[in-house]
């Protein structure tokens, strides 16, 4: 079904959807504004971006280096040094307020060759080292994708 015949669909099922002035491009705002909130509760739309490491940088945007993110899943972040999908190695989950507790000094340590922990502030993901190599698909983030808008 091609968003043309939902929108005459929903117009046959809901008259007072025409009798309201509902244009076709407010109904297609609504929709598609739906099946984002419908992924954050069904969590069905799941995938991985591959992002490239840089060197020394412990704060990645989200926005930035995995443009389809809408939220975190179990799976979270995987890192490797190779570029290769099969030398990944899963990076631990944690909190700012877990680092701060058990690792005071975490913002000024010095870079690592794998990265063992991360968390996520807003549209900022946080790892723990730093890693110390520019790695191209250096790391993994598994993450609900945004979905393509109709039009």
């Amino acid at each position: 079904m091609k968003l043309p015949d939902l929108i005459t669909r929903c117009k046959v099922k809901i008259p007072s959807v025409k009798a309201t002035g509902l244009s076709d491009d407010d109904l297609t705002t609504i929709i598609n504004e739906a099946v984002v909130e419908v992924n954050l509760i069904t969590k069905v739309y799941r995938g991985y971006t591959n992002f490239n490491v840089v060197k020394d940088m412990s704060v990645y945007s989200l926005a930035q280096y995995v443009p389809l993110f809408q939220q975190m899943v179990t799976a979270g972040l995987w890192v490797t040094t190779t570029g290769l999908a099969t030398g990944l190695v899963r990076v631990i989950p944690r909190t700012e307020e877990w680092l701060n507790k058990r690792l005071p000094s975490w913002r000024s340590s010095s870079s690592s060759t794998l990265a063992e922990y991360y968390y996520q502030s807003g549209d900022n993901l946080v790892v723990y080292p730093p890693m110390n190599a520019n790695i191209v698909n250096g790391a993994r983030l598994h993450h609900l994708v945004l979905p393509t808008p109709m039009a």
